[in-house]
């Protein structure tokens, strides 16, 4: 038996972006795929007219100020008919097998997991970075390696945490796994944009990954999080001189 597929992506501003993910899962999917939700956070650009011409169901929801990507993914949640949840960032690429690897892993009985990811980079050092994701260790998890959840799962653990504009997939993980669910690794890796390190320092950015999940295991606030890691990335961003 295979599972029912339910897609769920968070979108903003992802005009190009997220109409080339939408035909690799049209292409790839089949009938597994029972609805592919793009939940748009408020884009100027083209991104709902694009996810529409793609076949994808599109919600562009009342957001409350200040909303993140954790409110975009509860909301397509609540649409979700499959037996299988996937979290999928508008900016990466899943393998072509992503439906056997999911099916694999429901038949497995296995609860929660991400794939490893490779940065769609040639630079050596996020080939490197890239490298550390195989692992299980939470510090190497985040929601560009996707994020696949049975639907009982689901609907135990509960909906992403609002207060986390950052962190939210983590703290997800780290509520499922006190209550005895498993992460695990699936097969393949993912690629994933390398936008977020154009144009700045790499140290920096990792500096800033780093503090932030430091700051998330000592329990710090939410919007203190998300403040130092804005921050974080603002000094990161390389000045142009002259």
């Amino acid at each position: 038996m295979k599972p029912a597929i339910s897609i769920v992506i968070p979108a903003l501003n992802e005009e190009g972006e997220v109409g080339e993910l939408l035909t690799l899962l049209k292409a790839h999917g089949g009938d597994q795929v029972a609805e592919v939700i793009v939940v748009d956070g408020g884009s100027k650009d083209q991104t709902r007219e694009e996810a529409l011409d793609a076949g994808a169901v599109v919600l562009s929801p009342d957001l409350p100020e200040g909303a993140c990507r954790a409110h975009q993914m509860n909301a397509g949640a609540t649409l979700c008919s499959g037996d299988l949840l996937w979290f999928v960032h508008a900016d990466t690429r899943p393998p072509v097998t992503f439906c056997n690897d999911l099916t694999r892993a429901w038949q497995e009985q296995r609860d929660f997991g991400s794939y490893a990811f490779q940065f769609a980079s040639d630079r050596w050092i996020l080939r490197v970075t890239s490298w550390f994701t195989r692992f299980r260790s939470l510090m190497v998890r985040g929601g560009d390696q996707t994020l696949f959840v049975r639907r009982e799962v689901w609907q135990e653990v509960g909906a992403f945490d609002p207060d986390f504009v950052v962190m939210e997939e983590y703290e997800w993980m780290l509520r499922a796994e006190k209550r005895g669910y498993r992460f695990h690794r699936l097969t393949g890796t993912i690629a994933v944009s390398a936008r977020k390190h154009r144009n700045r320092n790499y140290f920096k950015v990792q500096y800033a990954n780093w503090k932030a999940f430091r700051m998330f295991r000592k329990g710090a606030p939410p919007d203190e999080i998300r403040q130092f890691y804005a921050q974080g990335l603002e000094r990161a961003r390389r000045r142009k001189s002259g």
